[in-house]
């Protein structure tokens, strides 16, 4: 596979698998190497860290493949974006096991099968893994958000098979309400937790967890952050 067809792979994901979110976090305890904690469940520094660099590594093949001679993606950016999709994707799994629903492995590889989503052969093993399954993590929560959605309008509906047109939008309807009642609590250096999602640590928002996947998941354009210095840019 190509970069060039993952890149495209994402765009065709992106928008569909990372609906907004809207929660206002709470607490104040922080688990040592914790990027963020949901409700308990930690998602570590060092799965974000592995995370951003697999990224990184596809984002530096496409821009070399494009004939792009500057890197342009800042990292905290781009660990910001993952961090709240991580986030996200927790929160709709918990909101689903405590409804009952859940999609198997089979519909979710599917799924990304209509998508047509696929990881470029000649990243590194360790990076093509880490972004396979972040991929089926995207998947399984666009699938679950649909389900929930479609479990609001009629509880008869319990498996994805059932759900027969998108439910996407009344899903994040109730992860709105659902993720209100919940506790997201983020490490500093990584954001700021609010009703936007992840903003930045000053306290200022930025754009919804949604548009942030946008920004990762298609190809960087150049000259995006022209003020940083190398050693904080990727790709």
């Amino acid at each position: 596979m190509t970069v060039r067809r993952l890149m495209r792979s994402r765009r065709a994901i992106g928008g569909a698998a990372l609906a907004v979110i809207a929660v206002a976090g709470c607490g104040t305890d922080l688990h040592p190497g914790a990027a963020a904690v949901v409700d308990g469940t930690t998602i570590s520094q060092g799965e974000v860290g592995d995370l951003t660099s697999a990224f990184c590594t596809s984002i530096e093949q496409q821009r070399t493949s494009s004939g792009r001679s500057q890197p342009t993606t800042s990292i905290a950016e781009l660990k910001r974006n993952l961090t709240g999709s991580l986030i996200q994707f927790q929160l709709t799994q918990d909101a689903a096991d405590e409804l009952g629903l859940s999609v198997s492995d089979a519909a979710v590889a599917d799924f990304l099968k209509q998508q047509q989503v696929s990881v470029s052969e000649s990243l590194p093993d360790d990076d093509q893994q880490l972004i396979e399954d972040f991929f089926d993590q995207a998947a399984r929560n666009q699938l679950l958000l649909a389900l929930i959605g479609a479990h609001q309008k009629d509880p008869s509906v319990t498996t994805i098979d059932q759900v027969t047109s998108d439910e996407t939008q009344a899903g994040t309807t109730y992860m709105q309400k659902y993720a209100a009642d919940h506790d997201v609590i983020v490490n500093p250096s990584y954001g700021t937790w609010g009703d936007q999602g992840l903003g930045l640590s000053s306290g200022s928002l930025s754009a919804a967890v949604s548009d942030q996947a946008k920004a990762f998941l298609q190809p960087p354009a150049q000259g995006e952050t022209p003020d940083l210095p190398a050693s904080q840019l990727c790709g």
